[in-house]
């Protein structure tokens, strides 16, 4: 398949407030609130995988998925209020096509 066949992304830069969280943690908790709120059509149209820790110190995290279905995760992040029993807050700081635009100037 050509390259440009295939899916086009979206990469999130998302905040955790509140417990230190790993990426396996949040990748689980993330799916769960994804599915609560539009089933299964909708967290397999959306395909949400975190695929980096962003900073050291773990409360930052980028997120991919399928281009126009950005909002749909930004939604389902805002509901997330607990991710391994432990109270949290996920916040979108910034959503971009590519990882380096997103990475590069991140706020802190």
């Amino acid at each position: 398949m050509k390259s440009s066949l295939g899916n086009k992304d979206r990469y999130l830069l998302m905040q955790v407030h509140g417990a230190q969280a790993n990426s396996q943690s949040l990748q689980a908790g993330v799916q769960k609130y994804l599915e609560e709120f539009f089933g299964a059509q909708g967290l397999a149209s959306v395909q949400p995988k975190i695929i980096l820790n962003a900073c050291k110190n773990g409360n930052y995290f980028a997120m991919r998925c399928v281009r126009g279905e950005e909002m749909k995760l930004c939604a389902s992040l805002a509901l997330a209020s607990k991710i391994s029993g432990s109270q949290t807050r996920l916040e979108v700081k910034k959503i971009s096509g590519t990882i380096r635009a997103l990475i590069g100037k991140k706020e802190d």
